[in-house]
């Protein structure tokens, strides 16, 4: 593992038994700065670019931060980022501070605790879903006046 890893031992450890990932499996690193690239392609995860429009339903997992984004824009990232997730793959919020955004979604939330690091996931089903399905989710959530706002 390299020095500078920003999950804990325990948390990879967990990471990578409590999802299943093997390597080669394709991961995205959703978080400003790709902070957990260098640990993922050490691992032998195949890390995806964030910019790039790969087809849907790729990544096995998708590791982000909510980067103080208010609770509306973090539930549309939140449908982005689950739209590059396939069957039975898992979002995983690291240190979120609001980690209710994700229930607002067909899933399995989890929240806990690992070596200090805070982590909220939603594991959705193996029901393969597109993009503009996971963004219906949060326009049904949202209030119209909050998302005028937005």
């Amino acid at each position: 593992m390299t020095s500078t890893s920003p999950l804990s031992k325990a948390a990879v450890r967990e990471l990578l038994l409590g999802y299943g990932l093997v390597p080669g499996d394709h991961v995205l690193d959703a978080t400003s700065g790709d902070e957990f690239t260098e640990l993922l392609e050490f691992l032998g995860l195949v890390v995806e670019d964030s910019d790039e429009r790969s087809d849907p339903g790729r990544c096995r997992l998708v590791l982000a931060h909510s980067e103080d984004r208010s609770p509306i824009e973090l539930s549309r990232m939140a449908a982005e980022w689950l739209g590059r997730l396939g069957p039975g793959g898992t979002l995983l919020l690291v240190n979120a501070e609001r980690p209710d955004v994700l229930s607002a979604f067909p899933g399995t939330c989890r929240h806990w605790s690992s070596g200090g690091t805070t982590l909220s996931s939603l594991t959705i089903s193996s029901l393969a879903r597109q993009p503009s399905e996971w963004r219906s989710f949060v326009s049904a959530e949202t209030p119209a006046a909050d998302l005028s706002a937005a």
